[in-house]
């Protein structure tokens, strides 16, 4: 079963619960897969497509979130926070701290890095290794630490 069968079959699931506000996030969710395999000319995504629209979703309910806090929006923090769950509920369960920091230091050790600057020559080897297993903004976070 794809990952797009899965969150249809969630979809209906929840349709049939009367849960209106995860039905909600799920149409979403679809609609934000149907306009990539449209804008892709295909009639469906592959898993690696569609976690990659599951993945920007994540990311744009987070910044509306960050915005909405700022805002003093507290109804609409709410709302955003139940989104990003659902939503990461259909993510792959990302990487401990350590088994990242052990990623980061084989990278480091294999490329010869030793100083802020060669963070370029960490950030990709690690990313094709943590391989969506880990936010881009954390995996620099712990790279920029190992480097100073």
């Amino acid at each position: 079963m794809t990952l797009r069968d899965t969150l249809q079959q969630a979809q209906i699931t929840a349709m049939k619960d009367r849960d209106a506000d995860r039905v909600s996030v799920l149409r979403m969710l679809m609609g934000a897969i149907k306009n990539a395999e449209i804008a892709a000319g295909v009639t469906s995504l592959d898993d690696v497509a569609t976690l990659a629209v599951v993945k920007r979703e994540v990311k744009q309910v987070s910044d509306s979130l960050v915005e909405f806090g700022k805002a003093g929006r507290d109804d609409l923090v709410q709302k955003a926070q139940y989104e990003l769950g659902v939503l990461e509920a259909y993510l792959p369960a990302q990487l401990s701290d350590i088994e990242l920091d052990t990623i980061i230091s084989e990278v480091i050790a294999a490329s010869g890095a030793t100083s802020p600057k060669d963070i370029g020559n960490v950030m990709g080897p690690v990313m094709l290794r943590v391989n969506g297993q880990a936010d881009g903004s954390r995996v620099r976070e712990r790279v920029m630490q190992k480097l100073s």
